[in-house]
């Protein structure tokens, strides 16, 4: 994890963004983490937290603060910040968070209601692949992230109370940091994937485009090995998001490595926190059916991972589309699209 950068206050669309996902397979459980700038007030952090609980609900909570820490973020809840710049990180939380379900937040904003419930936890992560800097590997359109994203993944050792009852919460953690001008208005949706793996970590990130979800406006994907090796994957292929709970708990991402030669990860669904961007970049927990805009709903999943021959990792899936795209009462995607490989 890398320090904050240095604001861009008269730089329109100027914007900060970092994000976790975690999973403990001794506990059963993992985190979503996400936070960044207020567009409107640069210094002025929203933070918006999902925690996967062992019995497989999920407990959600949205915060705000005057952030003060120049290497990641601290508020009265919420510790979160790089010990050593790319090499390790901790966290740490102390709050009380909605506990809901996947269903329900599909269905609605939550983060602020009942039942209640405290969980806390602690943990310190060291590197478990070099950093990605993205756009140092692969040309295209940067609007969805800004002029520097990258990702890494990270294995970790601490625990989880959650609700009096402490677990162990070692694991693995995997995150980006995406810094400059961004213009959500652009993105149509994304199949995103970073994950750690025994012998490295996979990033898979497809964007679409807004105006038509079938063309794609990036498409980089790359294979990092425990040390500074790595390769450019070539192309692969994902089926289509068909709804925004992830009812399939199981999918084929197929790889293609420069070599040719093909490769398919399965991915086992472990948990899923739908949320909400829109435009003005303002993030919620659950979906926004009655927004003014039209919102991107993301399905934000850990999950499995399992090599062909049979060793397993860990990673965060996202997927995404535009809120028109999507029935509200069924939570099917209506238009479910294969991005075609041409970037615009």
């Amino acid at each position: 994890m890398d320090p904050n950068a240095d604001p861009e206050y008269d730089v329109e669309r100027w914007n900060e963004t970092r994000f976790f996902g975690y999973w403990s397979p001794s506990a059963n459980a993992g985190l979503f983490v996400h936070a960044g700038r207020l567009r409107r007030d640069l210094d002025l952090w929203w933070s918006h937290l999902g925690v996967f609980l062992p019995d497989g609900a999920v407990a959600v909570d949205r915060q705000w603060c005057r952030n003060t820490e120049p290497r990641g973020l601290v508020n009265h809840n919420l510790r979160w910040v790089s010990q050593e710049s790319f090499r390790s990180f901790e966290c740490s939380f102390d709050g009380v968070c909605e506990v809901t379900s996947t269903e329900a937040l599909a269905a609605g904003v939550r983060g602020a209601g009942s039942p209640s419930l405290p969980i806390s936890w602690n943990f310190t992560a060291r590197a478990h692949s070099p950093v990605w800097e993205v756009f140092k590997q692969k040309e295209g359109d940067k609007s969805w992230a800004g002029n520097s994203h990258t990702q890494q993944t990270f294995e970790t050792t601490g625990e989880i109370t959650i609700g009096g009852e402490t677990l162990d919460f070692s694991g693995f953690a995997y995150n980006d940091h995406s810094v400059g001008v961004r213009d959500f208005r652009h993105f149509g949706g994304d199949d995103f994937l970073v994950a750690a793996l025994p012998e490295g970590a996979a990033h898979w990130v497809l964007v679409k485009a807004n105006h038509d979800p079938s063309i794609t406006r990036f498409n980089g994907h790359y294979f990092s090995g425990r040390d500074d090796t790595g390769t450019e994957l070539t192309g692969g292929s994902i089926p289509p998001q068909r709804d925004l709970v992830m009812a399939d708990r199981n999918l084929d991402l197929a790889v293609t490595g420069a070599d040719g030669t093909e490769t398919t990860l399965k991915l086992e669904v472990l948990g899923v926190l739908p949320i909400t961007i829109n435009d003005a970049n303002d993030n919620l927990n659950g979906l926004d059916w009655d927004g003014v805009s039209d919102a991107v709903f993301f399905a934000e999943t850990a999950v499995r991972v399992t090599a062909p021959d049979g060793r397993v990792g860990y990673g965060h899936l996202e997927r995404s589309v535009r809120r028109h795209l999507a029935d509200r009462t069924s939570f099917a995607v209506t238009q479910p699209q294969t991005a075609q490989p041409e970037t615009v």
